[in-house]
């Protein structure tokens, strides 16, 4: 019985090997500062009624919300930059994102799909669209920073072409989102970006 159970556990395979790289970031380059953003927590909420779906001018929003009327990462000058790593087979402005984020009295939210009646009904009753509108997205643009590592990642830099307003924003990448304000009324002596 023991020379079966050692058969066994010898038969099992081997354990993957854990990688030691460190977990995916976006790193933040602002003036002489690199910031390795921390992920912000969002919840998804749904606004509008079934009712709204079958009316002409109805529409049912999800949104992708975030607590508090500020981000903690206060940042106060421009130009502002990104490295983030992607998988090399895929485009880079498909999987990282900046977008301007609406601010309520206690929350900040992006609009993440909608829903509504549709009038054209060759594509059926009702018309859905996924993803973030055109107008909340700030263009982008990328440079490859590091060639491909061994796990088959690509490096990029990605900057802001032109200044952007005062305001909330987050960076997508991954399926997750990386938050900060910019505020460049604030005098750059009382610290660039606070951590």
């Amino acid at each position: 019985m023991m020379s079966q159970a050692k058969q066994e556990t010898e038969a099992q395979p081997d354990r993957p090997a854990v990688s030691k790289r460190r977990p995916s970031a976006v790193k933040m380059m602002v003036g002489d500062q690199e910031i390795f953003l921390k992920r912000a927590r969002a919840q998804d909420r749904a606004s509008g009624s079934v009712l709204s779906l079958f009316t002409p001018f109805g529409r049912s929003k999800g949104k992708a919300v975030f607590r508090g009327k500020q981000a903690r990462l206060r940042v106060t000058e421009f130009p502002i930059a990104f490295e983030a790593s992607l998988p090399a087979d895929v485009h880079p402005d498909e999987y990282i994102v900046l977008l301007k984020l609406k601010t309520k009295k206690n929350r900040r939210e992006i609009e993440t799909s909608s829903a509504g009646f549709s009038l054209d009904f060759s594509e059926g009753l009702v018309n859905a669209k996924d993803g973030f509108r055109d107008k909340d997205l700030i263009q982008l643009q990328f440079e490859e920073a590091q060639p491909i590592d061994e796990e088959g990642n690509i490096t990029y830099k990605v900057t802001i072409p032109s200044m952007i307003e005062m305001g909330e924003y987050a960076i997508f990448h991954q399926e997750h989102y990386y938050d900060f304000s910019f505020d460049n009324r604030i005098p750059t002596a009382q610290n660039t970006a606070q951590k």
